[in-house]
């Protein structure tokens, strides 16, 4: 088998959600939910939602032997792919409650860390560009176009979210956000000076399609800034829970998945804490979402050149 990014072969396959072969602790009791699914009532809604899951996300990830990037074989269809986060992710409490949080503090963006770093990234490349139109995909909250927004004083670009949750809604129309699509790719008449992805991208089918479908959207000169885990260091060596991811990015594969498709890496960086003090579950402080070698991150920012239509 071929690596879809490189084409060299693939080196390794891991068992999706289960490197080391053996279920850790968690992984143990979720499928003991999941064999008794009929004795859990429905009233217990967090448990029964563990217990009735029917996982697409299953099999064997690929792991290229040259550039690293980890793809999973059978992958969710984009109809999986929505069933899941429409009735399983979205449909959490916890989500809610951070919609809540954000709209009661309102300028939560202006102190998001993981917002503040990557603007702070991308900023001495675009801050002396006029932009007229950014999009965020996946955007939730939007903290980072609101930031980006802030930075650029007036007259400001005009944001654009791609996003599922609607919960954002009224958080979307105070602060003149336009949501104009739930999911990606989608048509839309706008070219974009700069789309923002965070945390995305390892979540998309069809990775290929999806850069050049990004590629088509911007703008000549526009940019497009990528934020994605990184598992070039100890990753295939933890017991680790992988969902939902289908694809597994190192700096190599990420910068060669966008060249491939036209677009040039202007810089790229490993950020955020180590693998192994996140597995040791270390939570980050805002100073740790800075660059730091072996980081758990790794964030990019490339452009499509001028001459490109």
């Amino acid at each position: 088998m071929q690596c879809e990014i490189c084409a060299s072969q693939i080196g390794l396959f891991k068992p999706y959600d289960n490197h080391l072969g053996q279920l850790n602790v968690r992984q143990k009791l979720k499928k003991i939910l999941q064999l008794i699914d009929f004795l859990i009532p429905s009233q217990l809604r967090k448990l029964k939602r563990i217990s009735s899951f029917k996982s697409p996300f299953k099999g064997d990830v690929g792991v290229c032997g040259c550039c690293g990037h980890g793809a999973m074989q059978t992958p969710p269809t984009v109809e999986q792919l929505k069933q899941y986060y429409s009735s399983f992710y979205w449909s959490r409490s916890s989500r809610t409650s951070a919609v809540k949080n954000v709209v009661v503090q309102q300028d939560v963006h202006l102190r998001d860390p993981r917002a503040l770093h990557q603007i702070d990234f991308v900023w001495p490349a675009i801050g002396s560009k006029p932009l007229q139109n950014v999009l965020e995909i996946g955007a939730g909250s939007a903290s980072s176009l609101l930031l980006l927004k802030h930075k650029c004083g007036e007259p400001a670009p005009a944001l654009h979210v791609c996003e599922p949750g609607s919960q954002w809604e009224d958080h979307y129309r105070q602060h003149r956000v336009a949501r104009i699509a739930d999911y990606f790719p989608f048509e839309t008449a706008v070219s974009f000076d700069y789309i923002h992805t965070s945390h995305w991208l390892e979540h998309v089918s069809k990775l290929g399609e999806t850069v050049g479908h990004l590629r088509d959207m911007l703008k000549p000169g526009g940019y497009v800034f990528v934020e994605v885990p990184n598992t070039e260091h100890d990753y295939w060596t933890q017991a680790i829970n992988d969902v939902p991811h289908i694809h597994f990015f190192t700096p190599r594969s990420l910068q060669r998945a966008f060249e491939v498709q036209g677009l040039k890496c202007l810089k790229l960086e490993e950020a955020g804490i180590t693998f192994n003090d996140h597995c040791k579950g270390i939570k980050p402080t805002a100073e740790d979402f800075g660059p730091r070698e072996k980081g758990f991150w790794i964030r990019a920012l490339f452009i499509k050149e001028s001459q490109q239509s």
